[in-house]
């Protein structure tokens, strides 16, 4: 084996490892539903039926630190495989336990114009039926 062909195997090889940490390590989404809670009957959107759902994501800040876990707020189609839908990062304090009993005691409502949820510290967070109707 040549000097040129040696070195582009390194690199090659170098580059392939990288790409594949990268890929593992620094993947943005865990997507592991925690709650959800399912449109009623009304009010009736045009297209389908929606549901609320609170999503535990994790994420990597560097190379060699820990995972941090954040949530998100999801509204979407009721369907069985969830692909599209409006995304909110939402923060919630405490271990996954803490988070769970939190969640426990929010709420959801539907209005026609929308859609509110309501933490268990009460706070609340309207989302129009603009920005998730469609798939987006």
């Amino acid at each position: 084996m040549n000097i040129d062909k040696k070195y582009f195997y390194i690199f090659g090889w170098n580059f392939f490892f990288a790409v594949i940490i990268n890929v593992w390590y620094y993947q943005d989404y865990s997507g592991k539903t925690l709650k959800y809670w399912v449109q009623e009957d009304n009010p009736k959107y045009y297209d389908h039926r929606y549901r609320l759902s609170v999503i535990e994501t994790t994420r990597a800040t560097g190379l060699f630190t820990t995972r941090e876990r954040h949530y998100e707020i999801l509204i979407a189609k009721q369907q069985v495989k969830i692909i599209f839908g409006h995304y909110k990062e939402y923060g919630f304090e405490g271990n996954r336990k803490e988070v769970q009993e939190a969640l426990e005691k929010c709420s959801v409502r539907w209005e026609k114009d929308g859609v509110w949820f309501v933490d268990d510290t009460g706070h609340r967070l309207f989302f129009p039926k603009e920005t998730f109707m469609g798939g987006r």
